[in-house]
């Protein structure tokens, strides 16, 4: 069994004391656990008023002694800590700054019990908050609870920042900053945070938080705040904290890692070359494709293939939030350009169209998802608000076009209207209820629309038929995912 303790003390009885966002960071982390396999009966919610020194010291040991070895203790503390006389302490809703160590609870005591707990598995998520104690008092310093995770097998600790750093807010999401992206992993919104899209450890999680938690501090904050979140513990890696399936279905649509990586969103449009800047009015246009027209062409575009990559690149940096090192941008003069991203590469490339050499084709397309997360979000909306009216899928075998336009009209379903050729080479699709038109070849499966739509809605069109075809229908070989 998964159980869950979560403690967190935003107001206290001491009114010089706050740690804000606490209360609404536990509530949502239970929520959230709750999705993921801790279920609400196996929680013990101590928040704010709730949070005494007794109660938390009380609940905590008989919680532990409730565990078995087959069970798995998660731990979320978000409230205030600090460090005397080299011992760390926890402190509570009646801590009294006037008595501090007799009103706190020293972390020491509550790893010794941690240490002795029969279950097998411990994890702890530490959002200890520094700022707004007294001067006189030294921030924790993880010594001690470093010392115990790395000497523990089965226990596993990542807190929010490092010894004399401050844990911030982020104020525009009503939450810590630092536990904003736990939550996003434990929500099933980071899939970089999963191990084969799914499971959740504790290792990949403190990769994830390594990059999301100084983007989130740098749009909470100019300058951005120095936070540096640690890991403890002798196999992180190993650590499971979760398996997300379920919630990355939901959150999802079903639409798989290895059906997303599969998808290509493209656009392609004509133009004139000599419409082209730089084209000469006296200059004739190429009458056929060779490696001097492609010269040409590449002369001709460069300046706006390099324009396009500099304001995809900005948009991405804006939106996103990423940092230099996370995008890798080139354009040269092959006619090529591209933007790598740690969720999607984007491209552009123009070329002659080979029926008519003096006009050319423009092509923009994001390929290679390894997060659909991210291409559903409101940040790739806003990088690409109407970019994409085709959305291709390449199976990982070619298509039996002849047997699915077989399986379609066997199923005589009249939401489907088919137009294929004599020989099956292409199957051209329309279903009621979504706009566009699917085609269907040996080499891809594909949504086209007339004009390029929102991103979102593409993705969902695709997510539809998938179902559409393989659930209700049980129609094979297409190449998706069941």
């Amino acid at each position: 069994m998964n159980v869950a303790l979560i403690i967190a003390t935003e107001a206290y009885a001491d009114d010089d004391l706050v740690r804000p966002h606490a209360a609404a960071d536990a509530r949502a982390m239970a929520d959230a656990l709750a999705a993921a396999g801790y279920a609400k009966p196996a929680q013990v919610l101590l928040v704010d008023g709730l949070a005494t020194k007794t109660a938390v010291e009380s609940r905590f040991r008989r919680t532990l002694r409730s565990l078995s070895a087959e069970d798995t203790l998660l731990l979320y503390i978000a409230a205030h800590g600090y460090s005397d006389r080299g011992q760390d302490y926890l402190v509570c809703f009646d801590t009294e700054v006037d008595d501090l160590p007799a009103t706190s609870i020293p972390w020491s005591s509550l790893l010794a019990q941690l240490r002795d707990a029969e279950c097998p598995r411990v994890i702890l998520l530490l959002d200890v908050h520094n700022s707004g104690l007294p001067d006189f008092l030294q921030p924790l310093q993880f010594a001690e609870i470093e010392a115990f995770f790395t000497a523990s097998p089965g226990r596993v600790c990542l807190t929010s920042c490092s010894a004399g750093e401050t844990s911030w807010p982020y104020p525009q999401l009503g939450s810590g900053a630092w536990t904003s992206q736990v939550l996003a992993a434990v929500q099933g919104k980071a899939p970089s945070a999963l191990v084969d899209g799914s499971l959740l450890t504790a290792g990949k999680l403190q990769t994830f938080l390594e990059t999301a938690l100084p983007r989130a501090l740098k749009k909470a904050y100019s300058p951005a705040k120095d936070q540096t979140p640690q890991c403890f513990g002798l196999n992180p890696n190993e650590m499971l904290i979760a398996d997300l399936s379920n919630v990355r279905n939901k959150r999802t649509g079903g639409l798989s890692l290895e059906d997303a990586s599969r998808v290509t969103l493209a656009h392609e449009h004509a133009q004139s070359i000599r419409t082209l800047p730089g084209f000469k009015k006296d200059q004739k246009p190429p009458t056929a494709v060779n490696s001097f027209a492609k010269a040409l062409l590449a002369s001709l575009t460069v300046e706006q293939i390099d324009q396009d990559v500099s304001l995809v690149r900005d948009a991405l940096k804006k939106h996103f939030a990423f940092k230099r090192k996370d995008l890798d941008a080139t354009s040269g003069d092959d006619g090529t350009g591209s933007v790598r991203t740690p969720y999607f590469h984007y491209s552009v490339s123009v070329r002659l169209n080979l029926a008519d050499p003096g006009e050319v084709i423009w092509r923009r397309q994001v390929a290679e998802i390894t997060e659909p997360e991210q291409v559903l979000s409101a940040a790739f909306e806003n990088v690409f608000p109407k970019t994409f009216a085709a959305l291709e899928f390449k199976p990982s075998e070619p298509i039996d076009v002849s047997a699915v336009i077989d399986a379609l009209e066997d199923a005589d379903d009249e939401r489907f209207k088919l137009n294929y050729d004599p020989a099956a080479t292409v199957c051209r699709l329309s279903a009621a209820g979504l706009l566009g038109q699917f085609e269907i070849t040996a080499e891809r499966f594909a949504l086209l629309y007339l004009h390029p739509q929102p991103p979102r809605q593409l993705l969902e069109a695709f997510q539809q038929i998938q179902k559409m075809l393989t659930a209700d229908l049980k129609v094979k070989g297409i190449g998706f995912k069941p």
